[in-house]
Formats: C-alpha cells, sequence, structure tokens
C-alpha cells in the first residue's frame, strides 16, 4: 500500500512538470497569454480609476476601511457590467481550460500509456522504483487497449482532470464550495475503492480489469 502510495507521488510529480513543460508554449499558441493581458489591462484600467487594487483575499478585503470597501465595490460592479470584460474573462478561462487539458492529457498519454507499453509490463516510472507493475486480472498480456482504459478512461479522467476541473471550477466560477466536495467525494470513493477490494484495486483498476502486484525479484 506505501509503496504504491509512494509510486502514485513520483507520477504526480512528473505529470505536474510535463504538464507544465507542455503548457508553457501552448499558452502563446492558444492565445491564451494575449486573451488574459488584454482582460487584466480592462480590470486595471477601471480598478485605476476608482483608486483601489482588486487583487485582494477576503480577509484583506474585510480589513479595509468602510470608504475604501465602497470603492472596490464600484469597481468590481463596474467590471461585471463591461460586456468587454465579461468576455475577455469567459474566453480567459475557456483557452485556460483548453491549454491546462490539452497539456494534461499529453502528459497522461506519454507517461501512463506509452511509457507503460514500452517497459512492457505497466510500469510507469513511480512504479517501476518502487519495483510495482500492472497485470490483467485473467493473467493474460497486457495490451494496448487495456492500458488506454486504464491511463485514458480511468487514470486521465479519474486521478487528474477532474480534479483540476474541481480546482478551476472553484477558482474561476464562483461555485462556492460544490467543486470541493465532488473533489473529496470523488478522492474518498478512490480510497473505499481500493481499501474494499480483495485486490486492493483502484478505480481505474476495475475498469481496466487490471490489478498491482509486486514485481518479483531476479
Amino acid at each position: 500500500m506505501f509503496r504504491r502510495f509512494g509510486a502514485f507521488i513520483v507520477d504526480l510529480c512528473l505529470v505536474i512538470v510535463v504538464t507544465v513543460l507542455i503548457a508553457l508554449p501552448l499558452r502563446g499558441i492558444s492565445g491564451y497569454a494575449a486573451t488574459s493581458d488584454s482582460m487584466n489591462a480592462i480590470f486595471n484600467r477601471i480598478a485605476s480609476k476608482h483608486g483601489v487594487d482588486i487583487n485582494m483575499t477576503n480577509q484583506q478585503y474585510n480589513a479595509l476601511p468602510d470608504e475604501e470597501k465602497l470603492a472596490v465595490d464600484a469597481a468590481l460592479q463596474e467590471i461585471s457590467e463591461d460586456e468587454e470584460a465579461a468576455e475577455l474573462y469567459t474566453k480567459t478561462v475557456r483557452l485556460l481550460m483548453i491549454v491546462v487539458f490539452s497539456s494534461l492529457l499529453v502528459s497522461v498519454v506519454l507517461l501512463e500509456l506509452v511509457l507503460p507499453l514500452v517497459f512492457k509490463n505497466g510500469q510507469t516510472i513511480g512504479k517501476k522504483l518502487m519495483r510495482l507493475k500492472v497485470e490483467r486480472r485473467d493473467e493474460t498480456p497486457l495490451n494496448f487497449v487495456t492500458m488506454l482504459l486504464r491511463s485514458i478512461t480511468g487514470k486521465f479522467f479519474i486521478d487528474y482532470a477532474l480534479p483540476v476541473f474541481f480546482f478551476l471550477s472553484f477558482v474561476y466560477a464562483n461555485a462556492g464550495r460544490t467543486p470541493l466536495t465532488g473533489l473529496l467525494m470523488l478522492e474518498l470513493g478512490q480510497i473505499v475503492c481500493i481499501v474494499a477490494t480483495r485486490e486492493r484495486r483502484a478505480i481505474h483498476d476495475v475498469i481496466a480489469g487490471t490489478r498491482v502486484v509486486p514485481e518479483p525479484l531476479n
């Protein structure tokens, strides 16, 4: 169990690093950087007009004198009523989603699908370090379809994409605590699945019909 958790942490760190490396050039190619700059220029212009800084936490806002709170509220109200700002904000969030999920998908394909197929025993770099391997429950050889189900349908959506989506929804969509509740329930379901199944199978293992086992010593 601890070796599997260690493998997950290693793979998670690698996925984050590769995703960031892919996302950096994609920000410019997709138009996200230019759109975000245009949006921020409008926000800053309106904030300067009211003589306030709108980049603050709720705690910082609550600490402001009433007069400054009114000025911040007026600036935010003007931003919310500005059609160009609203359009740019929507476009910026949409492009951010495209950049993040495209980069994440490529990263997962490379690290969770291509590499395990190259290693021929379902091993990611983390599993190789922890001497774990993936095998089918019926003990037939792993194939492309099985690893595709495990890495994309399972790992990509459940371990990476949904948590990122819940987080971005919480940050940008003003959805309250609902996304965080969804994230908590998802991770709880993953833990319950591992603990409750006899072979300690995660959701992606259940989907693909696989299990994680120790690698035999040569």
